[in-house]
């Protein structure tokens, strides 16, 4: 007992809570917005998918940085370092080289999976001085660890009708790189799911502290193959996060982040 003007915790006071478990793809999410919101003059995306014979396919794709302070490269150019025992497609269009962050900038290998690789990015000015220079280690998804697996999560993003339409239409369109987008773009997300049968898939949209705000209709594009809009007109300003988990199996899941200015 307490005396009196004194307060006495409780037994369950006394006994801290366990704490909250960590939700590391969320926060590997929100991490990934965080680092293009920090200033750099490029945003690189990368993402691995399979392809028919079951190896890895690593596209990148860069853009000119929503926000920079700094000046902005004419040209970006990445080459492996440490390939991770590259496995060359004809129909794949390698080797990638110089491209000009003012248009559509993309590259694509085809990989071993279970493997590391090593890209070095280097960003230009017009007249080729090195404005900024990093590596990043890579490692290559392999997709024979359990029975489902996913994709990396592909964004397209729209800002014109023209660029809608040509999105409608496109049977493989290269996916966005920078994930700041404005109420009136239209936004797709695209993945697939790799498992025995007719694997399903579900997709729901959460605030940064991992609440669940609402399930998002996904539509099926083929088989394994899925497709959301993202409901940018209804959302407030603020950073969001897209969670796709397989709908069979043990549950793989998917995160990316977005912020809506």
């Amino acid at each position: 007992r307490a005396r009196r003007g004194y307060w006495a915790p409780s037994a369950s006071d006394r006994t801290p809570s366990a704490p909250a478990p960590v939700d590391a793809g969320l926060q590997a999410a929100l991490g990934a917005l965080a680092r293009q919101m920090g200033g750099q003059a490029v945003e690189v995306w990368l993402g691995a998918s399979r392809t028919a014979d079951g190896l890895t396919a690593l596209t990148m794709t860069w853009e000119k940085a929503a926000a920079t302070s700094g000046p902005v490269p004419a040209v970006v150019e990445v080459e492996p370092v440490r390939p991770g025992a590259p496995v060359r497609h004809p129909e794949d269009p390698l080797p990638p080289d110089a491209q000009s962050v003012g248009r559509e900038a993309r590259a694509r290998f085809i990989l071993q999976p279970g493997t590391q690789a090593v890209f070095r990015w280097t960003a230009r000015a017009s007249d080729g001085a090195v404005l900024d220079q990093w590596q990043r280690t890579v490692p290559v998804p392999a997709w024979d660890g359990g029975p489902v697996a996913l994709s990396s999560l592909r964004v397209f993003r729209a800002r014109t009708l023209f660029e809608q339409r040509a999105l409608d239409v496109a049977p493989d369109p290269w996916p966005a790189a920078g994930r700041r987008f404005a109420r009136s773009d239209r936004v797709l997300l695209e993945w697939e799911v790799y498992g025995d049968g007719r694997p399903g898939s579900t997709a729901d949209i959460l605030n940064p502290t991992g609440q669940r705000l609402a399930e998002l209709p996904v539509m099926e594009r083929g088989t394994g193959r899925f497709r959301v809009a993202l409901p940018l007109a209804s959302l407030a300003p603020g950073a969001y996060v897209v969670r796709v988990r397989s709908a069979a199996g043990p549950p793989v899941e998917q995160s990316v982040a977005f912020r809506l200015e």
